[in-house]
């Protein structure tokens, strides 16, 4: 067996010349060894170990002064690499400057991450569903209050059923609330912010469940437990298994069937389970 690559070229950039032979030599029949007594995983781990076990002793290994020799190359990568090996011995050496550069560069990278992540989900793509230019929210204005319409109307059961019923413009309509549920399936509960529904989303918002069905039109009228999940946490929580739809989930203490799963970035507002609402 070859030992792994990656691991083998860390051993030899980390040790010095006239070593760099013998201890890729020892490590390999070691290795060869321990995959015919232990087997091939534990080998490679084995080996994995030992290399990163090296590179500290072997860059603290005093060197030779280094011969202004003239030879044929590039140059520029020469002197790439030198810098690099400078670089990486110097963090070693001061391993509390090491962290802060560590720390500051992963705070960095986090804080970039979470702000394209925000100005995509409401500058560029506010709303990944089709037709999303036909989308409208609906409220209701009180001039003699000099209320204005905002983004989040509330509205009583009484009005989305007069919207619903009266309305010559609106093709669908669909109200719903949010809130947090404690959902199982397997293993201790999981805390699940869920959007529950009055009206059908899916062709309110253009879209088909990813896997299963949506809800049917009884279920809708009466209210019925089941409940549709969305696609992260049908492919982290529930693994992907497309065999748990029809199964019974418990949200809040109480058997709900899962029939579907929503597409892939269909979010409302975060929330990761849909149940309706009579």
């Amino acid at each position: 067996m070859k030992p792994p690559r990656l691991a083998e070229r860390l051993v030899a950039w980390s040790a010095p010349e006239g070593h760099r032979d013998a201890m890729l030599g020892d490590l390999a029949e070691e290795l060869a060894e321990r995959v015919a007594a232990r087997g091939r995983a534990r080998a490679t781990a084995w080996y994995w170990r030992q290399a990163l076990a090296s590179v500290m002793p072997n860059l603290r290994r005093p060197r030779p002064a280094p011969t202004r020799v003239r030879t044929k190359g590039d140059g520029t990568m020469r002197g790439f690499a030198a810098d690099l090996r400078f670089a990486v011995r110097s963090l070693l050496r001061q391993p509390r400057l090491t962290l802060g550069v560590v720390g500051t560069l992963a705070a960095g990278i986090g804080a970039v991450a979470v702000v394209f992540s925000a100005v995509d989900g409401i500058v560029f793509n506010p709303f990944p569903y089709p037709a999303q230019e036909r989308l409208v929210s609906v409220g209701s204005e009180f001039p003699k209050l000099r209320r204005e319409l905002t983004f989040f109307e509330n509205l009583s059961p009484a009005e989305y059923q007069d919207i619903a019923s009266q309305s010559r413009t609106l093709t669908q309509v669909v109200a719903w609330d949010m809130g947090n549920r404690q959902v199982a399936l397997q293993g201790p509960p999981a805390n699940l912010f869920s959007a529950f529904f009055w009206g059908d989303a899916f062709p309110t918002l253009g879209v088909t469940p990813a896997l299963g069905r949506g809800f049917l039109p009884e279920e809708i009228r009466k209210g019925e437990k089941v409940a549709i999940v969305s696609h992260r946490y049908f492919m982290g929580t529930l693994g992907a298994d497309a065999r748990l739809l029809g199964s019974r989930i418990l949200v809040n203490g109480e058997p709900y069937t899962l029939v579907g799963v929503m597409p892939r970035r269909v979010l409302i507002y975060g929330t990761d389970l849909w149940i309706p609402m009579p």
